[in-house]
C-alpha cells in the first residue's frame, strides 16, 4: 500500500517526458507541505544554485527557454534560526531534498561536507535540464504502513575542541587534527549504545605513521582506559575538564581503531568501523553495505527504515568523486515523507530529514555510493535480574519463582523464558522453556516484577535459569530442590463417553463412538505442595478365548494440582498407540495407586476407580448448518466434536451453537474453540455441562468476553455467569446478556446523558446490570473478574441505552464508521478511533456528532481520580499479599486481608459518602500496611526481603540528612549534607539513587568515629545484608558499618565522582531486651571524605533453633569471646556462665 506525499504531480503525457522546472509558487507549497503550515516560509537567494544554472548555460548549447532563469534549487527559510527546506528546481531529482531543524542557510558558514553535497544535486539538475535529460521523479511515495520513528541520538557533537583533544597533532603546525566525520559519527552511536557498551577500552590503539597527524604512542590509548560515558553530555565544550575530556577520549579511540588518515581533514572508510564496534566496544559491529546496483530504491529505504524501527541506528555515508564524502549518522524517520534523520556531526548544525533517493544517474554524491553499516545493537541485553524463590521448592510441582526485571540497558527488553536443569548449562532451544511472557517489554530504566513458574523433575541441586528470545541468560540462580510430598487423591476416573450402555457377559459397558477418547481423573491435593509430574491408569482387555482380564499396559496421565486445591488429570486411549485397544472388543480402565517409588495415590472410598468401556464407530453425521448453528444427528460422539479437524474446518469455523436434537446418547457436551457457544439438546436429553438449553432453558450459562454470543432465541438460565478481562484501576464498556449483580471489589455505573466531548455528571452508579444494557465497569484486582447471577432471562437482542451514544455487542464486531473507545491511557480517555476498529465481544463504544475529540472517561473530577488511587492500592496489595503469604506469620496474612477487603467495601459501595481525602487516605494506608505485613516473617525459607523502608531516608530525596546522626564520637560537629548529585561539578555521583546523595566535608578524623549513623528499629530477628553507595579518592577508601561488622571499599578506578557499592552480609539482628523485634545501627564511618547514597537493608535468612548442624564447641562457660553473645531466642547477654547452645558472631556456639 502506497500513498502519495507530495500534493503536486508535475504534469507529464507519459513516463518519458522530459524534466519539468520547479517554480518558486510550487516550490512553496512543496516547503509547506512537509514543514507545516508555517507563515514564515520565504524563499531566500542562493549563489551555490544559481552559479550551478550558470555553469550548466555556459557548458551547453540549448535553447534558453523559462528554465534559463530558474535556480538549481530553493532555499525555503522557515524563520529566523528555525531551519529551511532545501526544495529541487526541476523534477529530475526528489522534489524536497531535506528539511533542516534548525539555525539559517548561511553559505558563507557552511561545513564544507554540506556545500559539496548540494553543490552535486545542484549540478545534477542543471545537468539534466541542459542535457533535456527524462524526468525520474514525478511524487514521492513511501510505505502506508510505517510510522514515525524520533530521531535516536541526543547528541550535537563536532569535529573540533574538545572533541579532538585527544586526537593526534599535525606536525606542519603543531595543532590538534580534526576527529574526521567517521570518528565523530561513530563515538556517536557508541555512546547511544552506552548503556550496553564495554565500559573500558578492551583494545590498545594502535600507532601508525602515515597522514599528516601520526598516531604516535603518545597518543596511544591503553587497553582499560576508562570509558567514562556518565560524564559526556549532548553538547560537551562548556562542561568541566574532566568531562571533555571524556568525550576526547572516547572518539580518539573510534578514529585511531578504525585506523583513519589524521590531519586538518581526517578521512577514513566506515567499513572499517564494523571492528571498532566489536572488538574496541563489545557492541555486535554490524554489516557494511553499499547501495551501488544491490538496492532498489524501497528495497534501500526498508533497510534503513526496519534498522531504525528497532532502535537502532545506522553508521552512514555518501561519497563524490570529485570532493570526497562525509560520514553521518542516520537515526530517525519520517513517515508522511519518508524522510531519513541525519545527524552530521557538525554540533548540530545542519541536521535534519533528507530524501535517500538517488539523483540523476552517473552522478556520485547522494546517490549509487551511499553506504551504511547496520545492525549495530548490543551483544546482549544490561538487565538486572533479582529473584525471589519459594519458601521451598519442590520436584514435580509448580514453583513460583518472582523475578524482579530492571532494564538498564538502551532499548526495550522484549520476551522472558524460565529454564530448569540440573547442570546449570545455558539453554540452547526456546522450545525447553518451562514457562515465559512472551508480550512482556519492559523500557529502559523500567522495573517489571513478574511471576514465572517451573517444575523441576530431579530433586538436589537445580539451576533456574532466565534468559530472552535470543537465548541470552539474564540471571542463573542455584536451588536446591525437595522431594515432593504432595498427598494426592482420586475422587474420580471417568472415559469421555456417550451415554449409552451395552452388557456384555453381565458387566454393563460404556460405548465411545469413535476410535480415539479421552480419559480424566479428579484429583484434589490434601497437601499444601504442588504436584506437577504423572498419575498411572492400568488397562485390561477382556480374553474370550480365556475368558479372563489381561493385562494390555499402562499408560501415564498428566496431572498438575496446586497445594490444596483440585484438578484434573488428562489422558488418551486410541486404537492406534500403545496400548492399542480394538474396536468392538471390551477393556477396563483402572487407577494405579502408585505414583513412584516413593509416592503413591490415595484413592477415596467412594471414587470410581474402575471404568468398563467398549469401542464403536462413530456415526455423528453434520444435518446442516444455518445462522452459523451448526445440527448434528447420530449417536454423540465426544472425540469428534471436540477435535479440531472437526471444530476448525472453515465451513463452520464460526459456529456459535449447535442443535444436537438429533443426536442420541449425549453425556458430556463442551468444546474450546468457542467457550459462549450454545448446546440445543433435546427436552429428554440428559447431557451435562454449561451452556446447554433444553426446552428454553438452562441450568448454567458460563460465558468469556471476546468471544461471540449469538442465542438464536432468549430462554432463561438457573445460573449465570460472564467472565471478564478488566486491568484493575481501568474502565471498560461492558454489555452483558443477562441480569447480574455487581459484586464487592467491582464497581458500574451507567451513561445517562453527555456533554460536548464529555460525560462528566453524566453518569450513574449501579448495583445490578440489566440484561442487554452497556455500563463503564472497573475492577479492583484480577481476584475479581466475574459478573453473576442466579435466575436470570438471557437476551438475544442490545437495549436501549438512557444516552443514544452507547453502544454495546455480543459478538465480536468491525465498527463502520468514526467511534470513540476508551484507551488504557492516565488518565483514561475515549479517543477516536476510525472505521475498521474491532470492538470485542461484550464490549461497547461511543458514537456521536458531539463528539469531535478525545476526552476523559471521568464521570466525577474529584472522586474518580481518588477512587482510581484506591482501585491501584488494592491491586497493589493483593499482589503483595500473594507474593509474602507463604512467609507470614498467619496473623499478619488475616489482618493484611481484612484491611484489603475494607477497603474493596469502600471502592465499591457507592452509596456511601467518604471525603475524596478519606478514599485516598485509604489507599496509602493500605500501601503502608504492605511493608509491615511483609516484615511478619513466621519462616522465610528461600525468601529474601527487603527492609529499606525501615531506613528513614535511605537515599536523601528529602533533601536534608533526617533519619541521620551527624557528628563523631570524638566530638566533630558537622561531618557533610546533602548535595544534588546530577550536576556536572564535585558533588556529582554516577550511580546514585535519585538526585541527591550525601557528601561528607571532614578531610581526616579518627577511624573509629561516626561519620553519619542511623539506629534501625523494629526489625524482626534474623539475618541481613547492608548495602550502600559509596564514593572518595580512586587511592582512598571508605567504611560501612552495620553493628559490629564493616565492610571497607576503595574508591571508584574512575575517580571521585563515581560511586560503588559496599556491602555486608551475614549482620545478625536479635530481639532487643523485653521486645519481638531488634535493632541495627548502620552508618559510614569517618576518614577522607566521602559520597554516601542508597543504603539499603535486605532480610536474608531466619534465625534457626531446631537443629544443631554446623555447631562449634567450647568446653569453658567463663571463655573469653571477642563478639556479643546472644542466647537462642535472641537476648543479647554479657557473659557465659552455664552450658548450653549459644550466637556468638552469627555462628552457633556450645558451651559444655
Amino acid at each position: 500500500m502506497k500513498k502519495i506525499v507530495f500534493p503536486i504531480v508535475f504534469a507529464m503525457a507519459n513516463a518519458t517526458l522530459l524534466a519539468d522546472v520547479i517554480t518558486p509558487e510550487q516550490a512553496l507549497l512543496l516547503a509547506r507541505e512537509v514543514a507545516g503550515d508555517s507563515q514564515s516560509l520565504q524563499i531566500q537567494p542562493s549563489a551555490i544554485a544559481n552559479a550551478a544554472r550558470s555553469h550548466s548555460l555556459d557548458s551547453t548549447d540549448v535553447s534558453a527557454d523559462a528554465s534559463d532563469t530558474n535556480p538549481a534549487f530553493y532555499v525555503v527559510s522557515r524563520g529566523q534560526d528555525q531551519g529551511f527546506v532545501i526544495v529541487s528546481g526541476d523534477d529530475c531529482l526528489p522534489p524536497v531534498w531535506g528539511v533542516v531543524e534548525q539555525g539559517n542557510y548561511d553559505e558563507n558558514d557552511m561545513p564544507d561536507a554540506f556545500r559539496e553535497w548540494i553543490q552535486c544535486r545542484a549540478e545534477q539538475v542543471a545537468y539534466a535540464q541542459a542535457n533535456k535529460l527524462n524526468a525520474t521523479h514525478t511524487t514521492s511515495e513511501v510505505a502506508s504502513d510505517r510510522v514515525d520513528v524520533p530521531y535516536l541520538l541526543p547528541t550535537l557533537w563536532h569535529q573540533s575542541s574538545p572533541y579532538n583533544d585527544r586526537c593526534p597533532i599535525i606536525t606542519s603546525n603543531g595543532q590538534r587534527a580534526a576527529t574526521g566525520c567517521v570518528a565523530t559519527a561513530t563515538a556517536q552511536i557508541v555512546y547511544y549504545w552506552r548503556r550496553d557498551a564495554n565500559q573500558r577500552l578492551a583494545q590498545t590503539t594502535p600507532t601508525y605513521s602515515y597522514g599528516d597527524a601520526p598516531c604516535t604512542a603518545e597518543f596511544q590509548l591503553q587497553a582499560g582506559t576508562p570509558i567514562k560515558f556518565d560524564l559526556m553530555q549532548t553538547e560537551c565544550s562548556n562542561q568541566p575538564a574532566e568531562y571533555k575530556d571524556a568525550v576526547a577520549v572516547l572518539v580518539a579511540a573510534c578514529g585511531m581503531t578504525a585506523w583513519l588518515t589524521y590531519g586538518s581533514s581526517t578521512s577514513g572508510q566506515i567499513a572499517d568501523c564494523v571492528n571498532v564496534f566489536g572488538a574496541q566496544f563489545g557492541i555486535n559491529g554490524g554489516t557494511c553495505v553499499y547501495k551501488n546496483g544491490n538496492y532498489s530504491e524501497s528495497g534501500w529505504s526498508k533497510l534503513l527504515y526496519d534498522q531504525l524501527v528497532q532502535g537502532r541506528p545506522l553508521l552512514y555515508c555518501g561519497y563524490n568523486a570529485s570532493s570526497g564524502g562525509h560520514a553521518v549518522v542516520c537515526d530517525g524517520y519520517q513517515a508522511s515523507t519518508g524522510f531519513f534523520h541525519i545527524n552530521f556531526g557538525w554540533g548540530g548544525g545542519y541536521n535534519g530529514y533528507f530524501s535517500v533517493e538517488d539523483g540523476v544517474q552517473g552522478w556520485g554524491f547522494n546517490e549509487s555510493s551511499q553506504g551504511c553499516v547496520y545492525d549495530i545493537y548490543p551483544k546482549r541485553p544490561n538487565v538486572t535480574v533479582n529473584v525471589t524463590l519459594p519458601h521451598t521448592i519442590y520436584a514435580k510441582a509448580d514453583n513460583n519463582f518472582i523475578f524482579t526485571v530492571t532494564n538498564n540497558g538502551t532499548v526495550a527488553l522484549n520476551g522472558l523464558y524460565l529454564f530448569v536443569n540440573t547442570t546449570g548449562t545455558s539453554p540452547s532451544s526456546l522450545s525447553a522453556a518451562q514457562s515465559s511472557a512472551t508480550d512482556i517489554s519492559i523500557a529502559t530504566d523500567a522495573t517489571q516484577t513478574l511471576s514465572l513458574t517451573a517444575s523441576p523433575t530431579s530433586t538436589g541441586k537445580n539451576y533456574v535459569i532466565l534468559t530472552d528470545a535470543s537465548l541470552h541468560v539474564l540471571s542463573k540462580t542455584e536451588i536446591q530442590v525437595e522431594t515432593n510430598d504432595a498427598q494426592l487423591v482420586a475422587d474420580e476416573l471417568k472415559v469421555m463417553s456417550s451415554a449409552h450402555r451395552t452388557s456384555y457377559l453381565g458387566q454393563e459397558y460404556e460405548v465411545i463412538y469413535n476410535s480415539r477418547s479421552t480419559v480424566q481423573t479428579l484429583l484434589h491435593n490434601t497437601s499444601s505442595i504442588g504436584f506437577n509430574g504423572y498419575i498411572l491408569l492400568n488397562y485390561y482387555h477382556w480374553n474370550d478365548e480365556t475368558q479372563a482380564w489381561d493385562f494390555v499396559g499402562t499408560r501415564k496421565q498428566s496431572a498438575s494440582v496446586d497445594g490444596n486445591s483440585s484438578g484434573i488429570a488428562t489422558s488418551y486411549i486410541t486404537t492406534s498407540t500403545v496400548p492399542q485397544l480394538t474396536i468392538g472388543d471390551h477393556y477396563y480402565v483402572e487407577l494405579n495407586d502408585s505414583i513412584s517409588a516413593t509416592q503413591s495415590l490415595d484413592i477415596s472410598e467412594s471414587a470410581r476407580n474402575r471404568v468398563y468401556f467398549t469401542m464403536q464407530k462413530s456415526d455423528m453425521t453434520i444435518l446442516g448448518y444455518e445462522n452459523r448453528i451448526l445440527a448434528l444427528g447420530g449417536h454423540f460422539d465426544y472425540t469428534m466434536f471436540n477435535s479440531a479437524s472437526f471444530t476448525k474446518k472453515s465451513l463452520y469455523a464460526d459456529a456459535v451453537g449447535y442443535d444436537l436434537t438429533q443426536c442420541t446418547a449425549i453425556d458430556r457436551v463442551e468444546q474450546s474453540i468457542n467457550p459462549n457457544a450454545l448446546y440445543y439438546v433435546a427436552d429428554t436429553s440428559k447431557a451435562v455441562g454449561s451452556n446447554i438449553v433444553r426446552g428454553g432453558r438452562a441450568t448454567l450459562i458460563e460465558l468469556t468476553s471476546g468471544y461471540d454470543f449469538m442465542p438464536r432465541d432468549a430462554f432463561q438460565s438457573d445460573s449465570v455467569r460472564l467472565n471478564l478481562s478488566l486491568t484493575p484501576a481501568q474502565w471498560q464498556l461492558v454489555c452483558v446478556p443477562f441480569g447480574a449483580d455487581v459484586p464487592t471489589g467491582m464497581v458500574a455505573r451507567q451513561i445517562t446523558s453527555h456533554n460536548k466531548n464529555s460525560i462528566i455528571n453524566c453518569t450513574s452508579d449501579v448495583a445490578r446490570l440489566e440484561p442487554g444494557m452497556t455500563y463503564l465497569v472497573m475492577t479492583s484486582s484480577d481476584r475479581h473478574q466475574t459478573l453473576s447471577g442466579g435466575t436470570s432471562d438471557v437476551t438475544t437482542s442490545i437495549g436501549q441505552q438512557p444516552d443514544g451514544a452507547v453502544h454495546g455487542t455480543f459478538v465480536n464486531m468491525t465498527a463502520d464508521a468514526t467511534i470513540y473507545q476508551l484507551n488504557s491511557a492516565t488518565p483514561q480517555q475515549f479517543v477516536q478511533c476510525s472505521a475498521g476498529t474491532e470492538v470485542p465481544a461484550f464490549g461497547g463504544y461511543l458514537q456521536s456528532a458531539d463528539f469531535t475529540k478525545s476526552f476523559n472517561a471521568y464521570g466525577t473530577l474529584l472522586y474518580d481520580v481518588a477512587y482510581i488511587e484506591l482501585a491501584n492500592s488494592i491491586a497493589e496489595a493483593y499482589a503483595a499479599l500473594d507474593q509474602y503469604a507463604e512467609i507470614v506469620t498467619t496473623a499478619a496474612y488475616d489482618a493484611y486481608l481484612a484491611q484489603i477487603e475494607e477497603a474493596e467495601t469502600m471502592f465499591s459501595d457507592r452509596t456511601a459518602t467518604p471525603t475524596s481525602t478519606e478514599i485516598r487516605n485509604t489507599a496509602s494506608a493500605l500501601l503502608a500496611s504492605a511493608e509491615d505485613y511483609k516484615k511478619q516473617i513466621g519462616d522465610a525459607g528461600n525468601t529474601e526481603i527487603d527492609f529499606t523502608s525501615s531506613i528513614t531516608n535511605p537515599s536523601f530525596e528529602e533533601k536534608s540528612t533526617n533519619g541521620w546522626t551527624l557528628g563523631t564520637l570524638d566530638g566533630y560537629s558537622s561531618v557533610g549534607g546533602t548535595f544534588n548529585g546530577t550536576n556536572a561539578n564535585a558533588y556529582r555521583g554516577v550511580g546514585l539513587d535519585g538526585q541527591y546523595l550525601f557528601r561528607s566535608l571532614i578531610a581526616k578524623a579518627d577511624s573509629t568515629s561516626v561519620g553519619i549513623s542511623q539506629t534501625v528499629t523494629g526489625l524482626t530477628p534474623g539475618y541481613y545484608r547492608v548495602a550502600a553507595m559509596v564514593g572518595t579518592d580512586a587511592d582512598h577508601s571508605v567504611t560501612l558499618f552495620a553493628g559490629d561488622s564493616t565492610a571497607t571499599v576503595a574508591g571508584h578506578p574512575f575517580g571521585p565522582l563515581y560511586l560503588t557499592q559496599a556491602k555486608i552480609d551475614n549482620v545478625l539482628v536479635v530481639a532487643d531486651e523485653g521486645l519481638g523485634t531488634g535493632s541495627l545501627t548502620i552508618g559510614i564511618r569517618a576518614g577522607r571524605w566521602y559520597k554516601a547514597d542508597n543504603f539499603t537493608l535486605t532480610y536474608t535468612g531466619t534465625l534457626k533453633t531446631d537443629t544443631t548442624d554446623g555447631i562449634e564447641e567450647i568446653t569453658s562457660p567463663t571463655a573469653t569471646l571477642p563478639d556479643r553473645i546472644f542466647t537462642l531466642d535472641g537476648r543479647s547477654i554479657g557473659h557465659i556462665n552455664r552450658s548450653g547452645i549459644y550466637i556468638v558472631g552469627g555462628k552457633k556456639l556450645m558451651v559444655r
